[in-house]
């Protein structure tokens, strides 16, 4: 990626000038079962497997920061697992704002009975112990959070020396 700059947060970012290895390997492509891996230097993996169920497409990803994304279990939507020194979610959804729900969109194959999904990828959970975190404008080191994402509201427990609790 040598030339290519960016501009997202970390540890995503990179700048133009600097050379950062991918190598991206895709399993049976085009068939149902396609599986596609990337690596990238600095320890990130990713797993991205799609599938269309009676019409309906699903994505099954996993980002795995500074741990082997083959150790990550299978589940629909984006999931984020592993360790990083630092990451600001406040960036992170500067670049994805909430999309409004679509009550046309199919369900997840997980998901209650009548349940809408949104359209496209959806971080669905993480698992992720984290040095640094800023959050609403707020800074937290030494988390450990564990959460997912159920009908828009999201669940699980957070452990840092600021706060703690599910």
């Amino acid at each position: 990626l040598a030339g290519l700059g960016v501009d997202l947060p970390a540890p995503l970012a990179k700048r133009a000038d600097e050379a950062r290895p991918i190598v991206v390997a895709i399993d049976a492509l085009g068939a149902p079962d396609e599986v596609t891996r990337v690596t990238l230097a600095g320890g990130v993996e990713g797993r991205f497997i799609r599938e269309t169920v009676d019409g309906v497409m699903h994505w099954d990803t996993a980002l795995a920061f500074n741990v082997p994304v083959s150790e990550a279990p299978r589940r629909e939507g984006v999931w984020l697992y592993g360790r990083l020194p630092a990451l600001d979610v406040d960036a992170w959804q500067a670049v994805f704002p909430a999309a409004p729900a679509e009550p046309q969109a199919a369900a997840p194959r997980d998901s209650a009975p009548g349940a809408a999904a949104p359209a496209g990828l959806e971080l669905r959970g993480l698992d992720v112990t984290l040095g640094r975190v800023r959050f609403q404008d707020h800074d937290f080191t030494d988390m450990h959070a564990t959460l997912e994402r159920n009908a828009g509201a999201w669940s699980g427990h957070l452990e840092s020396p600021k706060v703690a609790g599910d």
